[in-house]
């Protein structure tokens, strides 16, 4: 375990890989289906399947979600111009481009975001991506 500074008391442990066992990509994945949807590369076919068929129900989903992610952005950028520098983004999904911290350090590059998610192939692939010190 590693402190997380002085006087703080706080402890974290080191991150190791996940096991996925039943969230591997022979399943859909719900934060890995919105990747697809949102025009993401970090999905499968089962991801696809499960899309399409959302997709067949409700032709507009993708389109509802690809105005969730326009909206995520404005609302960062608008948030980080108004002087907001910290963020704390609950149910951040897989990372996709642009991320959460580079809309808001576009705006102003002090800013910080700290990402969190239930979802452990989230949190596996969020520490493999985001993983350059200090801007998260």
């Amino acid at each position: 375990m590693n402190s997380s500074g002085p006087g703080i008391g706080l402890t974290t442990v080191e991150w190791q890989p996940v096991d996925h066992g039943r969230h591997s990509g022979r399943h859909a994945n719900p934060a890995r289906v919105y990747n697809y949807l949102v025009g993401g590369k970090d999905n499968y076919l089962a991801d696809y399947e499960q899309a399409q068929s959302f997709l067949r129900i409700a032709p507009e989903i993708r389109d509802t979600a690809l105005a969730n992610r326009r909206f995520l952005q404005r609302a960062m950028a608008e948030l980080a111009d108004e002087g907001i520098s910290q963020f704390l983004d609950i149910g951040s999904g897989l990372p996709t481009a642009p991320n959460v911290h580079e809309i808001a350090q576009a705006v102003n590059p002090r800013a910080r975001v700290v990402y969190a998610d239930n979802d452990p192939i989230v949190a596996s692939h969020g520490q493999a991506r985001l993983a350059v010190p200090g801007t998260t």
